[in-house]
C-alpha cells in the first residue's frame, strides 16, 4: 500500500500520539525514535529514519507540545535519539531545519550538526 502524508493545516501539537505511531517509512527506526513523557503524556519527540547498511540516520522530525516549549525537552529527545542510534552502529547523522527556527537551530548546533547543503522552496505566484 502506498500512502501520501500531507502536512496538517493545524498546529503540530494538536496531533494525537496515536497518529504519531502511524508515521512509517521504510527506514523508520522505532529503537532510536524518542518520545519524552511528562506525567505519562507525550511532551516532545524525535523521529529517526536509519539505514543500517550505510550507517546513516536522518532525524525526520523533532517537536514539543506548545505547553512544554522552552524546557529543553526537544534537546533531550534529540540527544537520546542520537545516543540510541550511535549505540546501534549509526556513524553519520543528518537533519534539516528551517532557517527561521532559531530554537531548533541552537539545539542542532549544540549537538554538533554542521551545514552540508541548502534546500530551497519556491512558490509560483503567476
Amino acid at each position: 500500500m502506498t500512502e501520501l502524508i500531507r502536512p496538517a493545516a493545524g498546529p503540530a501539537d494538536a496531533a494525537a500520539f496515536s497518529a504519531l505511531r502511524r508515521v512509517v517509512t521504510p527506514y523508520h527506526d522505532y529503537e532510536a525514535s524518542t518520545v519524552v513523557l511528562i506525567d505519562r503524556m507525550p511532551a516532545a519527540y524525535t523521529l529517526v529514519e536509519a539505514d543500517r547498511e550505510t550507517g546513516r540516520m536522518w532525524s525526520g522530525g523533532t517537536g514539543t507540545v506548545r505547553a512544554h516549549r522552552g524546557k529543553g525537552l526537544a534537546k533531550i529527545a534529540k540527544s537520546e535519539a542520537l545516543r540510541c542510534a550511535a549505540a546501534s552502529g549509526i556513524t553519520a547523522a543528518y537533519t534539516s531545519n528551517d532557517e527561521v527556527n532559531r530554537p531548533m537551530l541552537a539545539i542542532n548546533e549544540w549537538l554538533g550538526y554542521r551545514a552540508c547543503a541548502t534546500q530551497f522552496s519556491y512558490l509560483r505566484t503567476d
